[in-house]
């Protein structure tokens, strides 16, 4: 890591009291290695709490260290932070005084991130410095993801906590209505996190789902995935010397490949906002050796969708192929079958254009002298689906936002930078969007 001596200043405040005092060094220059990275570090506090934050791995289900180190931050911050039996990190801020009556907000990002290598997912991150057309990105060095998704905002919302209670030295609280925060796990693979995450324990109706690509981005519309595996079996096999000759032969991979030849790929309909159904083969196997006849096979796609309806028409299309294909085959080999398995996994979410965060958020991105703020569809999954299907503590279901705190570029992949200048504007936004509701909530 960047700055030593990080266990022991741990111990005694927390990585964001440390981040406070490495920005108040002031900067120094320095090339694209370990100085670079000190330097930006010193910049401002959020950037400090994101290298600590990067430099831990926290593959989906392998969350436990990082858990901790976020949970002593907030701890150090004074907040009776908890963590579930899940692994998420939960914390409150209560309101300040005079602003007890404004509307509570729920802040969260997730914890995990994707790995740039399966074989090792644990694998040290080693970020680095990189200018491309005049700019600097924090990156990696091409072996690991960086995990800016979504430590990005696992670091606007630490260090925003911090600045709310004047935790930074010269610095005052910030005026504020009643926070909530939830730092959640495995988002990158079941959803666990924000599926488990007792969010009926929360006053907050309104959530800001800090996790989108681009700074001043508004998601107000994602899409719902769903799973269908189609699975060629009971085919007799054999050698594929000695029994090729067989008339009645049915090889399990050709039949999957017949099937898969007629199921769409790609964009299957879409309008005006975009895409509105799509699918993919993601995954493919079968047989058991390259010398034995296929006895069996599989097919993994993921179908994504904004309309439900649009959805079951095509899966409905999908099992009519697979069913005409067994016909045919069944008849070279009774017991052959071709089983089609469909499962939503993720309902698909839209926000109402009237919502009041939007309305605060667009004007909290004024006040920042940013573009109109338009919310956007986008044709991918968060925790906002999640979100906007679950109820607070008085039984209200609750209105999510995604956006985005800072430039990302290439996420998921050994590609993936991060313009950091972004995201000091990124946490700034949040706090003003904070301010906003606070004023305008109470």
């Amino acid at each position: 890591m960047p700055f030593p001596g990080v266990k022991e200043l741990l111990a005694l405040a927390g990585f964001l009291l440390f981040a406070s005092a490495l920005a108040s060094e002031g900067a120094q220059e320095g090339g694209g290695g370990e100085d670079a990275l000190a330097r930006i570090g010193r910049a401002d506090p959020v950037l400090a709490a994101m290298l600590e934050l990067i430099a831990v791995p926290s593959p989906s289900g392998h969350e436990g260290k990082i858990g901790e180190l976020i949970l002593a931050g907030l701890r150090a911050l004074g907040l009776d932070a908890k963590k579930d039996a899940a692994g998420n990190v939960t914390a409150r801020i209560p309101a300040s005084p005079g602003y007890e009556g404004a509307p509570a907000l729920l802040l969260t990002a997730h914890m995990d991130m994707v790995p740039g290598d399966k074989s090792e997912p644990l694998r040290p991150v080693r970020p680095r410095v990189v200018a491309i057309e005049g700019k600097e990105w924090i990156a990696t060095d091409g072996a690991t993801t960086l995990g800016a998704d979504d430590k990005a905002g696992v670091a606007v919302i630490l260090d925003a906590a911090a600045r709310l209670l004047g935790k930074h030295p010269g610095a005052a609280p910030l005026p504020h209505g009643p926070i909530e925060i939830a730092i959640t796990v495995e988002e990158e693979t079941s959803m666990r996190g924000a599926l488990s995450l007792r969010t009926e324990a929360f006053q907050a109706r309104y959530a800001l789902v800090i996790d989108g690509e681009n700074l001043y981005e508004v998601v107000w519309e994602l899409a719902g995935g769903a799973e269908v595996v189609i699975r060629p079996h009971g085919a007799r096999g054999g050698h594929s010397g000695l029994d090729i000759h067989r008339p009645d032969n049915v090889n399990a991979i050709k039949v999957l490949s017949e099937i898969d030849q007629q199921v769409p790929q790609g964009v299957v309909v879409k309008n005006e906002r975009g895409v509105v159904l799509s699918i993919n083969a993601g995954l493919i196997e079968g047989g058991t050796a390259r010398n034995a006849i296929a006895p069996e096979a599989r097919i993994t796609y993921l179908l994504r969708s904004t309309d439900p309806g649009e959805e079951k028409k095509l899966i409905g299309r999908i099992r009519a192929i697979a069913a005409e294909v067994e016909k045919k085959h069944q008849a070279l080999q009774p017991d052959f079958r071709v089983e089609v398995k469909a499962t939503s996994f993720l309902p698909p979410w839209k926000a109402a254009t009237d919502s009041p965060l939007i309305r605060w958020v667009r004007k909290a991105s004024e006040k920042m002298g940013a573009k109109d703020v338009r919310p956007i569809s986008m044709h991918a999954g968060a925790e906002s689906n999640v979100f906007a299907s679950k109820k607070n503590a008085r039984g209200e279901t609750l209105l999510p936002l995604l956006i985005g705190a800072a430039n990302l570029h290439g996420i998921h992949t050994t590609a993936e930078r991060l313009d950091w200048r972004s995201l000091i504007q990124g946490r700034d936004w949040v706090l003003e969007i904070i301010r906003t509701v606070a004023e305008e909530g109470r």
